[in-house]
Parts: C-alpha cells; structure tokens; sequence
C-alpha cells in the first residue's frame, strides 16, 4: 500500500470519528436547550382545561341536584418526555410486554406460578394465546386446564397450521380481558374478532378500494402516543342523590365514564394515519368514519392543515360512554376526548368531539408558543443559543432537514443526530402561509448563518491548500467538502493535512510533497542522482608545528659551565 492509499484511509477515518463526535455533541446541546425550554414553558401554565366538555346531554345548568360540570384536563409533562424520546427508552418501550407498540398484548404470572400470555409471531403470523380455560372432553366432561391456541384470519386451533392463515402487520385494540380481542391487518384489509373462550374468528368485510386512501388506521382501542409526555385526565359531572348528602357520577338511568373498557359493548376507536379517527361497530366490523379528528396544536410556524400521528410529539384520545341501564343496557358512545402536543412540545390543543365528529368544546395551552420562544424569562436567550447551535451544524444536514421536513416524524428529532426535523429550518419548510417556494427561501434564511460558516472555513481550507502544495483537484474536493460539511470536514482537514516541507520539484520546479511518490503537480517520478565520488576535495590549513619542549637558546636563569 503507498502513501496516497494510507492518506487517504487515513482521511476518511478521521472524517468519520469527528463527524459522530461533532454530531453527538451537538445533539445533546440541543437536547439540554430543549429541557431547559420545557422547564421554562412550565413557569407559565402548561395545562389545558375544558368545563363542561359537552358530552353529556343530562348535564344541565339547571339541575338542582348537580353539584360539579364534567371535564377534562391536560398536563404537557415535557421533562419526563424528553428522556422518554431518547433511542433507549423507546427501544424498550417498544420490546416490553405489553408496552406501547409491543407485539405482546398480555403477559401476566399468577402467585402459582401459572403464565397468561398473548402476543403475535411474526415467524407464524398468528396471534398466540396461553392460559387456563375450560376444555370439554369426549365424554362430554368439563375441566379447566391450561391450553395454548393460535388464531389466523381463518380460525383457531390449538396447533399452528397453514389453514389457519397469516396476519403480515396486524394491529391489536389490546383489550384482552373478558374482551373479544379486536385486529386490523393491512394486507387483508379488513377487521378481524377473536373469540378465544369460544374458538372463533370473525372476519369483517374488506375496505372499499374507494376508501383506501383515507382509511389507514394505524392503531386502535385505546390510542395514545408518548404517554408519559401528555397527562389527560377527565371528570364526570356529579350529582346529588335526592334525600342523600354523598354525591354520585351518575343516576338510575345513566352513568357516564371514560374509563378503561370492562364490557364487549365498549366502543373501539380507530386511528387512521390521516389523523382522523373513526368508530368501529363490533356487530358488523364496519367503520363510522369522522367521529374526530386528532387537534392541531398551536406552532410557531402556522401549521393549518390536519396533523397525523407523525405529525404530533404526544396524543391521546379517550373515548367517552353512557351506560344506558332501562334502554340498551349497553355502553352508549356520546364522544371523545382528544389531545395532542406540538413537534416542539410548546403547543397542546384539547378538545371535545360528539358522537358525529363534531367539535362542541376546545382550548389550547396558555402561553402560546411566541410566548414559550420570546416572552416568558429566559426564553429569548434560550431561542438564540438554540438558533446559533442549530447552525453548528453542516449546511447539508440543515438543507436535508428542509427538504424533508413534512416527512419525518416529530418524535423522531429526539433521537436524530444528523436530521433537524424540529429546527427552525424544517419548522420554516412547513410554515403553512407560504408556497412551496417561498418556505425553501425563508429556509434559506434561517440557514444563512452556517452557510457563512462553511463558505468561511472553506475559504481557510482552500488558501491553506494550495500554499501546502495540493493539486487541485483535490482543493476542489475538500473546498466543497468543507462548505456541505461544515466544522466536521474543516477539523478533518486540520487533522490530516500534510505537515512536512515542500521540496522542489526536478520536472516543474514547483514545491511538491516529500511523502509521495509521485508529484502532487506533474506526476514526475522522484529523480534520484547518481552517487559518485567527486575528483577533487578540499583541504584546511596545515595544522602549527608543535614547539619541542627543550629549547635551542640557552635560557637566562640558566647557567652553562
């Protein structure tokens, strides 16, 4: 291996260790400035109230038994969502039983010792479920043993088979206990129920090819994302009981709540990637699509298009029911309760929906996010630091954050060390009054900052290159490294530039490397001289003949007899 070929490992091995290092430096100064912005938006009242919410048609002013109006309250927990959002505890949020996104929707160990489990293998595309259950023997004997059944979209059977089917990407409304468990599978396209006591499955009719685009669901049952950033909690109304001083949250005939589901009537909610929301009926496995609508939270940047799921850091959506006890005697679905939080966790809309999806209640966080990035103490020092680390950055990263700024998910700039989804670059692509061309400029403009930066180091790189003696096609490669790459390719250049003298070079007479075998500039070998032993040398002066110690004169103090 030459020297060019071990230079130029050399090169791309530095490049690649200070790139992470700058990367993840940066990353968690941003991360820090984002804590210290969550810490400062709580100074002022991060939470949202609505009273009444609207949804119950019994809960009347003028009730003279009514002692407190229904509703509902949320609490943006931005600190404990940060660390919540970092790559490791959404790994294992992911990966634990039970967990938000987990295949495993139950995994309990009773105080003998017994399992009860219900998750799906992806290896078998079946939905796997172990516990104690009644089995009737031949004879017509029923005991309860242990049993495990694997269920497909074409039935159940306590041993996996082909005939059972295959679920590729199912979806679960993870209501297992005394539920009927409810699953939506993309590639068939259709709702599914199964009835694990009873060994059966229902299948639900495919979705209308008309209805593709606007029916994605993407979860189901009880939706939320980050629950550990967005606290929603709801309140019914109470009443007084007639010749009673207790009060009670409901009547003879009705009771409301937003409680967990405990009856196969309770409705499933069923979350589409549009951001609406839709109401699965149990009986036929049909959809009642736009009971609502995930709420678009306040930005900095106008955002008046529907938000997604991606498009949100947190949501929640609870749904709300009466239970009709002389009519239906089932749960009766009178609406929901839904919230969600901003990219940059400095906005939380709140709202109420009725059964038809329309909005009868909403608020949003007070202070707004001007407020959270201007006003309140602190914040104005906070945004500049953020601005001036964001352009730390490589202008590359910054432009692909623009350009890609609708299309990354929000949560996913709490754990991206090179993509910028929440700066103020991509908040500037998204900015909802302007045109596609007009937000690229205003991108531009919040990139101006390190584009001054990387054409400056690339100026350094470019004018130390040439007095160091580098072609030029290779100052033209780190000129334009430099300027897309910013800091990293300038320490880079620092590191791994030559350091040695130039020598002059016997073809052109310009200043080459003394380290390659080649010129840098003609490419001429090195001209090594033939050693010969000149004809002639030079000689210094004879050395001072030494004085004999014995002199030849006799010396004064001397006496000759």
């Amino acid at each position: 291996m030459n020297a060019r070929y071990r230079h130029l490992i050399n090169i791309v091995s530095t490049g690649v260790l200070v790139t992470i290092l700058a990367m993840v430096g940066l990353f968690w100064a941003r991360w820090h400035l984002h804590l210290v912005r969550s810490i400062v938006s709580r100074e002022g009242a991060a939470r949202v109230q609505i009273s009444p919410t609207g949804l119950f048609p019994f809960e009347s002013a003028d009730d003279p038994n009514l002692a407190s109006l229904s509703s509902a309250t949320v609490e943006l927990v931005s600190t404990v969502g940060l660390f919540a959002g970092l790559g490791a505890p959404q790994y294992v949020l992911l990966h634990v039983p039970r967990g938000p996104g987990s295949h495993v929707y139950q995994w309990e160990q009773a105080t003998n010792g017994q399992e009860s489990y219900l998750y799906f293998d992806s290896s078998l595309g079946l939905m796997v479920y172990g516990g104690m259950s009644d089995v009737r023997d031949p004879n017509g004997t029923v005991r309860r043993r242990f049993v495990t059944q694997f269920a497909g979209p074409e039935g159940i059977a306590e041993t996996p088979g082909e005939d059972l089917g295959r679920f590729t990407s199912p979806i679960s409304d993870g209501f297992y206990a005394n539920n009927p468990q409810t699953v939506y599978d993309e590639s068939h396209r259709r709702f599914f129920v199964i009835q694990w006591r009873d060994g059966l499955v229902r299948k639900g009719p495919e979705l209308a090819e008309a209805e593709e685009n606007g029916c994605q669901p993407v979860a189901m049952g009880f939706l939320q994302e980050n629950p550990l950033t967005l606290s929603v909690t709801e309140r019914m109304p109470l009443r007084r009981q007639p010749g009673r001083a207790e009060l009670y949250p409901w009547t003879d005939k009705e009771a409301p709540s937003a409680q967990l589901p405990r009856m196969n009537s309770w409705p499933v909610l069923v979350l589409n990637e549009s951001g609406r929301i839709d109401l699965l009926n149990p009986d036929t496995l049909t959809l009642k699509p736009g009971v609502g609508h995930l709420p678009t939270p306040p930005t900095l940047f106008e955002n008046s298009r529907p938000v997604g799921p991606a498009d949100v850091a947190a949501f929640s959506v609870y749904p709300v029911t009466v239970y009709r006890r002389e009519a239906q005697k089932k749960w009766v679905y009178v609406g929901s309760i839904a919230a969600a939080a901003s990219r940059d966790l400095t906005g939380v809309q709140l709202t109420a929906f009725d059964p038809n999806g329309k909005s009868v209640a909403a608020a949003a966080m007070y202070p707004k996010p001007d407020d959270v990035y201007s006003s309140l103490p602190g914040a104005s020092l906070v945004t500049v630091l953020q601005y001036l680390v964001e352009n730390l950055h490589p202008p590359a990263s910054l432009l692909l954050s623009s350009l890609t700024a609708s299309e990354i998910p929000a949560t996913f700039d709490y754990r991206s060390l090179v993509l910028l989804p929440n700066s103020f670059v991509a908040m500037a692509a998204r900015d909802a009054n302007f045109g596609r061309v007009n937000r690229f400029a205003s991108s531009l403009f919040f990139m101006l900052p390190a584009i001054g930066l990387g054409v400056f180091l690339s100026w350094r790189v470019s004018r130390d290159a040439f007095q160091m003696g580098l072609s030029k096609q290779e100052r033209t490669l780190w000129t334009l490294g430099t300027f897309a790459l910013g800091l990293p390719a300038y320490v880079t250049y620092r590191l791994t530039r030559p350091t040695g003298a130039l020598v002059t070079c016997a073809n052109c007479g310009l200043g080459r490397r003394a380290d390659f075998e080649k010129c840098q500039r003609c490419g001429a070998p090195w001209v090594v001289p033939e050693l010969t032993s000149p004809a002639w040398r030079v000689l210094g002066a004879p050395e001072p003949a030494e004085e004999n110690s014995l002199s030849r004169e006799p010396r004064a103090d001397i006496q000759v007899q």
